[in-house]
């Protein structure tokens, strides 16, 4: 099952690199966000009839409405700030308002959750080491790996010069690897202590960034 996610996930990636170029040196790179769209409505319509609807339940989910909010808005409010900071300055009167409602709310989550008898996100889960480490290992892993993907798009087009296809085409050894590395994965997974596994890829990547940051003209 892992090595069919992986599989398919890294074909998704070839299909809409490619898509993605195509749309760009054509008809504009608008319809990247369109043609998601609808293909997110064709599959909500797929979704209603392929899936089993699954009998109610006696007793009533509760839901962390108040939690749901806060953590949105919150988040929503810090993403903004960093976003707008790099046009209107770290300290300007229209990121710093926000910053600071985004951290109150964030904050307000946190009271939420220690309080409400149905938490969206227990605070208790955060004492489990394991559970911890691996949260601060998947952000640190996944803001390299975005920033690795943002600046080689950037090299390709701003300093090499490349065209939207030939920029989908520089992607293509990343995604087609990911393709085989899954399904080999899937199979010998199992088999593999996943603690070296897990420190090996982290060690790759942070590799693969220390790299990146001597790439210029002439690489």
């Amino acid at each position: 099952a892992f090595s069919i996610f992986g599989a398919f996930g890294g074909l998704g990636a070839v299909v809409g690199i490619l898509l993605a170029g195509g749309l760009i040196a054509s008809i504009g790179w608008v319809w990247i966000f369109r043609i998601s769209a609808i293909a997110a409505l064709i599959l909500l319509a797929l979704s209603v009839i392929v899936i089993p609807v699954t009998p109610a339940k006696a007793e009533k989910a509760k839901v962390d409405y108040l939690g749901a909010i806060t953590a949105t808005a919150g988040v929503t409010g810090i993403v903004y700030y960093i976003i707008t900071g790099v046009e209107y300055g770290w300290g300007n009167a229209k990121t710093i308002p926000v910053f600071v409602v985004a951290l109150a709310l964030v904050a307000l989550f946190i009271f939420i959750e220690s309080r409400v008898h149905s938490p969206l996100m227990p605070l208790r889960i955060w004492k489990i080491k394991s559970f911890t480490t691996s949260v601060v290992l998947a952000f640190v892993s996944m803001a390299k790996f975005q920033g690795i993907i943002y600046y080689a798009n950037m090299t390709f087009q701003e300093v090499y010069e490349w065209s939207p296809i030939k920029t989908a085409l520089g992607f293509l050894v990343h995604a087609l690897l990911a393709v085989i590395v899954f399904a080999v994965l899937g199979r010998i997974l199992p088999r593999l202590p996943l603690k070296p596994l897990i420190l090996t890829g982290f060690l790759l990547r942070s590799g693969t960034a220390l790299m990146f940051s001597f790439v210029n003209e002439h690489t």
